[in-house]
């Protein structure tokens, strides 16, 4: 006898391709311990387990077989009733496979003599669970551990399946079937289905059930894995799913449910053992912001897959990014969405699935994580309208092995990749790349013998030219480290394009053409910048008096000039610019100790700015009629667009309107390290322009002294 382990009975369906190989490829009549099949099946043994395989052969009746087969597929026929023992010399039939038949007729001793059966599949036939299962027809199948009759109902409506039938079904795990809508009197599993000890695993056909009531599942309460994704729910009643305690899968998609309802639902999961939750295809009208507080009501579960493709959210951020993942969560699928933006802290999380949704605009500025380290090692970004990536996405992932950024719009690989030194797969396919820089093909190179690296530049359009026969080279030196790299196509200057199915002559030919370009380049350049030397000399030696006074008196207007700007009246003595995370800093700190003590009166964009103008008008004109711009420093600051934009705005003031005076001022509020600040902030901040807040009651005083005499 096989034994079978419940826990894996998805795995051990019969496949059907595997089966409609082996049919095409044994002769007409394979026999098994020298009995011949019928003339309309195929039999043949292997492991030691005999098939008897008779399926599209448009039988009527149940076709004589090998008394020592273990399984037999009977699907796709004309079966429309299953006589009393017809399986009787079956004894050691082990599967039973009639789905996809007519059948709408069972007698009582239809199974007689399948003691040792252990899967049974009768779906897509036309029995009605009211009318064709006779009392007592599983008795015989004490062995059953999967059954299936989903996809029976002879009407648009299932059937209330009978608990008197399936009781006799004492070792039962598994259970496919149509699901009726019970109203609140009536379960959908009755009493009976209590005595099934073993059943674990729930599986619907077509269903009805329309709401989660408390005696909903009553009578299952064993069960381990439930897949109601079909079923249309509207209503989330409490302790309707909290008795489940042993539930490890639940899927619930398809539903279409209110945000009370919505959150209901998780707080029902929670109080189970889940492992994998699916919510999928939500309805289009319900919830199109991702209510974040989902997470801290699974934070405490053992949750490790969490599935919530093909919804309709619109925006997952949280709190400014800081809403954190469940630490168990390992894996989080918001795939085929309409996301315009996604940010969480994800220090835990390994496989994030993203494709299909439309982050672009988002991740061109910001970073889809906010934690200071991670443990990604799959991220999908694959059909996002993705034109460039901020510089710095990736710099905090350093175990990512596989990156899919296929089927965007990337023009070039712009972001940094230095720290991704587990990178195994990097997928840059179907963009519009063309060449990459010398400081990423160093890195990448590093990555080929640290990691192994494999990149997928399929069906980008490189460049053909003499700016871009390194990048060339480049790719014919690690050929073995690229997919499919004879189908890439590379474009020349003039349109015309050519398949690179032999790279190594294209490059040597466009090295030689580049060679004899660049001596003539050199030799032209070498002539003009002659002549035109020559020529400015001579004006400056026959105008040299002119242009010295010319010199002097500009030079005075400017003197003139610029200490009439240096006598202006501003408006504020100091414009402040912060992240909205720093508020209460800036109102418990800035504004007792600047304005109220020092005097000095501040421009804040909560209070001070115009309202319902155009907020980059508004910043421009504070820095403009402001003495000074102080920026607040903090991680928050660096990730903010519109802080970004008040310190460059101020940088471009101090150039040009205030003729180099430096007007900016830097507050380090949270210790941010070199690497951490934008070049142009680095610069600043090795100019000493900058003070560190100290946060201690002494350095404090201070601190807020050098604050006030900065401004004055």
């Amino acid at each position: 006898m096989v034994q079978v382990k419940s826990r894996d009975w998805h795995k051990m369906l019969i496949s059907t391709e595997l089966i409609k190989v082996l049919i095409h490829i044994l002769p007409a009549h394979v026999t098994c311990s020298n009995v011949p099949c019928d003339i309309q099946c195929r039999c043949w043994e292997n492991a030691h387990i005999n098939y008897s395989v008779c399926s599209g052969s448009n039988l009527t009746e149940i076709p004589n077989v090998p008394a020592n087969t273990n399984v037999l597929n009977l699907n796709r026929n004309n079966i429309m009733r299953i006589h009393s023992r017809a399986f009787q010399n079956l004894n050691r039939l082990i599967e039973l496979d009639i789905s996809k038949n007519r059948l709408n007729h069972l007698e009582k001793e239809s199974f007689y003599g399948l003691g040792n059966l252990k899967r049974l599949c009768l779906q897509n036939n036309f029995l009605s669970y009211k009318s064709t299962f006779p009392k007592d027809i599983f008795k015989p199948l004490k062995s059953l551990v999967y059954l299936n009759i989903k996809f029976n109902s002879n009407s648009r409506e299932p059937d209330d399946f009978s608990d008197e039938t399936i009781s006799d079904l004492i070792s039962l795990e598994s259970f496919e079937l149509d699901i009726a809508d019970m109203n609140a009197i009536h379960e959908p599993f009755k009493s009976k289905f209590s005595t099934l000890k073993h059943l674990t695993n729930l599986t619907r056909g077509e269903c009805k059930l329309s709401a989660f009531r408390q005696r909903t599942f009553i009578n299952v309460l064993h069960l381990e894995y439930l897949d109601l994704s079909t079923c249309p729910i509207q209503w989330i009643f409490n302790n309707s799913l909290s008795k489940l305690r042993n539930l490890r899968y639940l899927n619930v998609s398809n539903m279409n449910l209110f945000i009370d309802e919505y959150l209901l639902l998780f707080n029902e999961v929670a109080s189970t053992n889940i492992k994998q939750l699916v919510i999928a295809n939500t309805s289009d009208c319900v919830i199109s912001k991702f209510p974040v507080s989902v997470f801290k009501v699974l934070n405490n579960t053992g949750l490790e897959e969490f599935y919530l493709n093909n919804n309709v959210f619109s925006d997952a951020t949280g709190n400014q990014c800081e809403e954190s993942i469940p630490s168990s969560v390992k894996l989080l699928d918001f795939s085929s969405n309409r996301l315009i933006q996604f940010c969480f802290r994800m220090p835990f999380l390994k496989y994030l699935y993203l494709q299909n949704n439309s982050l672009g605009s988002f991740l061109q500025f910001k970073s889809f994580m906010s934690s200071p380290t991670t443990q990604l090692e799959f991220v999908d970004f694959s059909f996002n309208f993705i034109y460039e990536l901020k510089f710095s996405t990736f710099q905090r992932h350093t175990q990512l092995q596989t990156l899919n950024l296929s089927n965007n719009n990337l023009h070039n690989i712009d972001f940094d990749v230095s720290n991704m030194k587990a990178l195994k797969q990097l997928d840059l396919s179907n963009n519009f790349i063309g060449t990459s820089s010398q400081d990423n093909m160093d890195t990448f190179t590093n990555m080929f013998e640290v990691s192994g690296l494999r990149i997928d530049l399929g069906s980008n359009v490189l460049r053909c030219g003499c700016s871009s026969t390194h990048f060339l080279r480049w790719m014919l030196n690690n050929h073995n480290h690229f997919n499919n790299s004879n189908a890439y196509n590379c474009k020349f200057d003039n349109g015309t394009s050519i398949l690179l199915n032999n790279l190594g002559e294209t490059v040597l030919q466009l090295e030689k053409e580049c060679d004899k370009h660049v001596v003539i380049i050199i030799v032209v350049t070498i002539g003009i910048s002659l002549s035109a030397i020559t020529l400015i000399a001579g004006l400056v030696y026959r105008y040299k008096w002119k242009i010295r006074y010319i010199y002097y008196i500009t030079k005075g207007k400017y003197t003139k000039l610029k200490l009439a700007e240096n006598n202006k009246i501003y408006l504020y003595d100091a414009f402040i610019s912060y992240a909205d995370r720093e508020q209460n800093f800036i109102i418990n700190e800035c504004i007792p100790n600047l304005e109220e003590t020092g005097n000095k009166k501040l421009c804040i964009h909560q209070r001070d700015f115009i309202p319902g103008e155009d907020i980059t008008l508004n910043i421009t004109n504070a820095i403009h009629d402001s003495k000074r711009t102080i920026c607040i420093i903090t991680r928050a600051f660096l990730d903010s667009y519109y802080c970004m934009f008040e310190f460059n705005m101020a940088r471009m003031e101090s150039i040009y309107s205030r003729g180099g005076e430096n007007i900016l001022f830097l507050v380090l509020h949270e210790h941010i390290t070199s690497r951490e600040l934008p070049l142009v902030m680095l610069e600043i901040v090795q100019r000493q322009s900058y003070i560190e807040y100290p946060n201690d009651e002494q350095g404090n005083v201070v601190f807020w002294d050098k604050m006030r005499e900065t401004l004055t």
